[in-house]
């Protein structure tokens, strides 16, 4: 709930000041993908591992991960969504990770 008002107070900061935006697109398009990759696992957990916390997944989510599972099995699905999650942190927390590694 907080990060879409801090994305907006953001973006309305950088528009006012008429300044150029250098990181807020990357790390809007990554939260977004995170936040998705976060409700598709939910729904995941909802659906095969009978956690019942659909509200935590919502609509989308639930929806994500049955047309995944439906794809690509159980397993399938959730090493996706593992490895999407994974991906996501470590480009939210390190875009660059080849220099960090060295």
């Amino acid at each position: 709930v907080l990060l879409p008002v801090a994305f907006l107070v953001a973006w309305g900061w950088v528009l006012l000041r008429r300044k150029t935006p250098v990181f807020l697109p990357l790390l809007t398009a990554l939260a977004v993908a995170g936040a998705v990759f976060v409700a598709a696992f939910f729904g995941w957990l909802d659906l095969h591992a009978g956690a019942g916390i659909p509200r935590w997944s919502g609509a989308i989510g639930g929806g994500l991960a049955a047309g995944l599972s439906s794809i690509a099995g159980a397993t399938g699905a959730f090493v996706v969504l593992v490895v999407g999650v994974l991906v996501t942190a470590l480009l939210l927390v390190d875009l660059d990770i080849q220099t960090s590694l060295e």
